[in-house]
Order: structure tokens, then C-alpha cells, then sequence
């Protein structure tokens, strides 16, 4: 389908359609109204999860698992209630597991005592999220190995068929008048 919108009259607005059928929403209402008739048609937003309207400590970037913990430390001793450390990229190696780098030698630091310190709701997540993690790495390897065996395609052109009509359709929209009586 191909709307043409933009006029500056409100009786052109034109639309061309490759088929003998449209179905054609209209809408009134405040824009309460409207709008909840819209998701009633498009599907209703979901809510996040309670923690994520939770505080969020954040930075540019930790330099290290013991800065972090630290942090998370800090955070419990003034009794701030904190739902997400958020981890910055700067210290992955490269994609794969989400370890701190180790400059000379540094001893692996575990990031356990980090998630111990999360609110119990927010352990659930992470435990959720772990196995969407691990279930995207699979479709991702799986979605990998289709595209290496794939051979180079040919791009084409896409063009109207032939028997499409490009001229937006003739809409009967019924008058009305007042009666006088004379």
C-alpha cells in the first residue's frame, strides 16, 4: 500500500492499494480515547519489571571487578537501595564471556559477591537473563553458519506489476443535507 500525505488540503490524501480489499481504521475520540482504541487494534505495551524503575548506577566504565564491588559495597553501607550496576563494554575482551581484562597477571576476581549484593528480585533476573543469553548465542551461531553457506544474491529490482493501479481509489462518501420544509 502507497499513501500519499503532506497536502496542505485536508481532501488530498490519496492512497493506492495492490489488492481489491483495504481495511480502513477510523478513530474519534479524546486523546485518551484514541489512543486506547489504537492499542486495542496494535497490541498494549508491556510494563517493564519493578526494578528496572529502580536507580541505576552507572558510569562511563568500571576498570576493574574490584572497583565494582567497591561500588556495590558503598552502596549497602549508606543503605542506598540500588536495583542495576550497569557494565560498560570497556572491559570485555571480545565477544564471548563478560570477564574484567587481567593487566599483568591481576588474580580473576568473581563477580558473585557483585550479584549477592542485587536485590532478590533482581537475582531472578539475572538467572532469566543468563538463559536468554545463552539461548540468543545458539540462534546466533545457528543464523551464523546459514549465512557463511550462503552464496552471493543477486539484487532485483523491485516493480509494480503491471495491472496495479497507481491512482488512489474512488471513495463514494455520502452527503448530507438538511431538509427545509419550504
Amino acid at each position: 500500500m502507497t499513501c500519499w500525505v503532506g497536502s496542505k488540503s485536508v481532501v488530498n490524501v490519496q492512497v493506492a492499494v495492490e489488492d481489491n480489499f483495504l481495511d480502513y481504521y477510523v478513530i474519534i475520540g479524546n486523546i485518551k480515547e484514541i489512543l486506547s482504541q489504537y492499542t486495542d487494534i496494535t497490541g498494549k505495551g508491556v510494563v517493564p519489571p519493578k526494578w528496572s524503575f529502580g536507580y541505576w548506577q552507572s558510569k562511563i566504565s568500571y576498570k576493574s571487578a574490584e572497583e565494582t564491588l567497591e561500588i556495590a559495597k558503598s552502596l549497602r553501607e549508606a543503605e542506598i537501595p540500588c536495583d542495576v550496576i550497569h557494565l560498560d563494554t570497556h572491559w570485555f575482551k571480545e565477544e564471548g564471556p563478560k570477564d574484567f581484562e587481567k593487566p599483568d597477571a591481576e588474580p580473576e576476581v568473581d563477580l558473585t559477591d557483585i550479584f549477592n549484593m542485587a536485590s532478590d528480585q533482581f537475582k531472578g533476573e539475572i538467572d532469566n537473563l543468563k538463559g536468554k543469553i545463552d539461548a540468543l548465542k545458539k540462534e546466533l551461531e545457528k543464523k551464523d553458519e546459514s549465512l557463511k553457506s550462503m552464496k552471493r544474491r543477486k539484487v532485483h529490482k523491485i516493480v509494480p506489476k503491471k495491472n496495479v493501479k497507481l491512482a488512489p481509489p474512488k471513495i463514494k462518501i455520502p452527503v448530507l443535507k438538511t431538509l427545509i420544509k419550504p
